[in-house]
């Protein structure tokens, strides 16, 4: 974490060696014991007798229902909470969000919910397995009711210092197109939240690249310094259907991601919304905004909105079309919209690796940086210093891309409203990257 941190303000540090997602087994995930960001570890087996330990151990792919009345009575009197620790095997939520916790969670940690747990892990998930190939599968039970509305999330935490989720899977039950649509995991006024080592699949149903059916595979929600690394993100559903919308950061500050994959997402993508300071390394995309109909906008890279500080991506690795043909529907590699401050200044990409988007023939890495917000609307900064830039380019200065150990040189599309001779579709992708205003 520490190490993240100071990579934020020195680019050229010694850098960590390259990732690819065949890297996530590497190394085996071990069921942890002790005490983890300050919690005591409890396992499962300790708290529901050896009767009923065993009959899970004997069969753990019959699911096993987690249930309010004991999410509730687990870590009772223990100062800040308990990790929980669960088996190998098949866990549920009881009867998706109709019992027991209130404001839509099917799993409610915290402040409001279960109190006494800080945080879940596992034996193992798929992309990064246990001894023995050992896997711990959490869901929902049944499937909730058919809704327009978002109905909630699979698994909230709210209010924890040193929130800790990791080694299991985390599975949606919801298909594409059923018209009901929830986030993942919420991680919500948390104080240095951490997720490793886990696999989501198909656990955020959404339509669009903006709210409502923006929805959320992992969201770090008023949450400051969490740490996410070696996860994948599988924006299918059980039947291997792209269903999935975004992830990513709501008015959280010093946000780090380091080696995490998401693939297969029907739209929509890694986003930042209010957050200062930033820090991804060896973060993979392939294949977002998967389909054409059924849903709207589109699916960039990453993407910036209202965001500022030091803003540092490492070795990005943005493949949005994935090779597939016909397809208009990938967004800009980077996008970074703001009406805060000269955000260019303090953005740097290091080596990215891109495919060409639908809209940029000469493969240039598009960078987008008009504001979509007007700047009166609501914010958490004073924008009036900016106000008169509204449909404008908004950075001042061109953010830093090295590629090959080059600085690409920037191309705009326009220079305030005046479009440039040639666009940015006519330099050459190894010497420049376009700035688009769109």
């Amino acid at each position: 974490m520490q190490a993240a941190r100071r990579a934020l303000n020195n680019s050229s540090a010694v850098q960590p060696p390259p990732w690819t997602p065949a890297n996530l087994g590497d190394i085996v995930w071990t069921r942890p014991t002790g005490t983890i960001q300050a919690h005591p570890v409890v396992t499962w087996e300790s708290l529901v007798g050896t009767t009923e330990a065993a009959r899970q151990a004997a069969a753990p792919n019959t699911p096993t229902l987690l249930t309010y009345a004991f999410l509730t009575g687990v870590g009772t009197g223990v100062s800040g909470g308990v990790i929980l620790s669960l088996p190998k095997g098949i866990f549920e939520g009881e009867n998706g969000w109709t019992h027991g916790f209130v404001n839509d969670a099917m799993i409610g940690l915290g402040q409001g919910y279960a109190t006494g747990i800080a945080g879940l892990v596992g034996a193992g998930c798929r992309s990064t397995p246990g001894v023995s190939g050992a896997q711990t599968t959490l869901r929902m039970q049944g499937t909730a009711p058919a809704s327009t509305l978002p109905q909630g999330n699979l698994i909230t935490a709210n209010g924890i210092t040193g929130a800790y989720f990791a080694g299991f899977n985390l599975v949606g039950t919801q298909t594409q197109g059923d018209g009901i649509y929830n986030a993942g995991l919420v991680i919500a006024y948390c104080t240095n939240p951490i997720v490793e080592r886990m696999t989501f699949i198909g656990v955020s149903p959404g339509y669009d690249s903006k709210p409502a059916g923006e929805t959320f595979q992992v969201n770090f929600f008023r949450s400051n310094s969490a740490l996410i690394q070696d996860c994948e993100l599988d924006g299918r559903d059980t039947s291997g259907t792209p269903t999935c919308a975004s992830w990513g950061w709501n008015t959280a500050d010093d946000a780090v991601v380091k080696r995490v994959w998401l693939h297969d997402n029907v739209v929509g993508m890694l986003t930042f919304w209010e957050t200062v300071n930033i820090y991804t390394e060896d973060y993979w995309v392939d294949r977002a905004g998967y389909v054409t109909t059924g849903v709207s906008g589109a699916a960039a890279g990453i993407n910036h909105e209202q965001s500022e500080g030091t803003i540092l991506h490492m070795r990005p690795h943005l493949h949005m079309v994935g090779g597939r043909t016909g397809t208009t529907r990938a967004g800009k590699h980077i996008s970074m919209h703001s009406v805060h401050a000269d955000v260019g200044a303090n953005l740097q990409v290091l080596e990215p690796d891109f495919e060409p988007i639908p809209t940029s023939s000469t493969g240039m890495l598009v960078v987008s940086s008009l504001v979509m917000y007007h700047p009166g609307s609501p914010g958490r900064y004073n924008m009036t210093d900016y106000a008169t830039r509204y449909g404008y380019q908004y950075m001042f200065t061109d953010p830093t891309i090295i590629k090959n150990g080059v600085s690409l040189i920037c191309s705009p599309q326009y220079v305030g409203t005046v479009a440039q001779p040639g666009g940015w579709n006519s330099k050459d992708p190894t010497v420049y990257y376009a700035k688009s205003n769109g």
